[in-house]
């Protein structure tokens, strides 16, 4: 149970950190251009990761189901 706590308040202050480091960004030119190449760029990543092992088959993956006479 303290553990879970540990973790949300540790959420909480780097979510917190967070939107006051975007507050601050706005003012900057082209923030939100980068911040969108950013998040792009890490969905990619994260669907690469997460994606990728359930659409991958063994090489024999057709083969191994027939009877082969």
């Amino acid at each position: 149970m303290k553990k879970k706590v540990v973790i949300a308040i540790s959420l909480l202050v780097v979510f917190g950190l967070l939107d006051k480091a975007f507050h601050l960004g706005e003012g900057l030119p082209a923030f939100t251009a980068v911040l969108g190449l950013a998040g792009g760029f890490l969905l990619f990543v994260l669907a690469k990761l997460f994606v990728s092992p359930l659409l991958n088959r063994n090489e024999d993956y057709y083969e191994s189901g027939r009877n082969n006479k």
